[in-house]
């Protein structure tokens, strides 16, 4: 004799078609069919402005950036990627002995804003110019701080030549001349390089004074 069940129709919780639903009906199992999503509906009122958000974490407070170019990836990746593949990326490396020479550092870190003569031991404020927290402006900071922006500003990094980025990122304006010629009212050159690259300088000036590029001679 067969046990008669007393158990009632079965429910079963799944997402079903119309076609399952009406299959589960005719054998018994109680289904509920769902048709699913509808229409989105219209789209509702534009919500206020927001407040103005945190700087971006590349971009820092300083007005001498640092950190190898990492504040310019973001629209200048390639260029970027180029200037750190050369020798002025590893100036500061390449003194060796002499990182703690003054008179080098000018021109083998970045932000380096006071003029040292050869075999100053110290740094004369008066010879010192704005922005003050480049390079130059933690040269004896013992601090955690000091220590890290002397890492963040070694070597001949991209505002080097173009200058300070910050603080204000949009103010920044890093027009360079890279021309080798004289200034003809002064006589001073214009070239953005000539102050770490003179005896280069003079050297191409040297080149382009003569004819088919012989070099002439030095004091000629």
């Amino acid at each position: 004799m067969k046990r008669k069940s007393c158990a009632g129709p079965r429910a079963v919780r799944f997402l079903l078609s119309r076609t399952q639903v009406q299959a589960g009906l005719r054998r018994g199992i109680r289904v509920r069919w769902h048709p699913g999503p509808g229409d989105p509906g219209a789209t509702g009122p534009q919500g206020e402005k927001g407040g103005k958000g945190d700087p971006g974490t590349s971009f820092s407070s300083f007005a001498y950036q640092g950190g190898f170019g990492e504040a310019c990836q973001h629209c200048h990746a390639s260029t970027v990627d180029g200037v750190l593949s050369t020798a002025h990326t590893n100036a500061y490396l390449d003194l060796g002995a002499d990182q703690d020479n003054l008179f080098c550092l000018q021109c083998h870190t970045t932000g380096f804003n006071c003029t040292v003569q050869e075999g100053d031991t110290e740094i004369d404020p008066a010879n010192c110019e704005e922005p003050d927290d480049g390079y130059s402006g933690y040269i004896g900071d013992d601090t955690e701080e000091g220590a890290e922006r002397r890492l963040a500003l070694e070597g001949v990094q991209c505002e080097g030549c173009h200058g300070a980025m910050g603080p204000n990122f949009n103010a920044h304006r890093p027009d360079v001349s890279f021309s080798t010629h004289d200034d003809p009212v002064t006589g001073e050159s214009t070239s953005l390089c000539y102050g770490c690259h003179s005896f280069q300088v003079e050297e191409v000036e040297d080149v382009r004074a003569c004819p088919r590029g012989r070099r002439r001679p030095r004091g000629a």
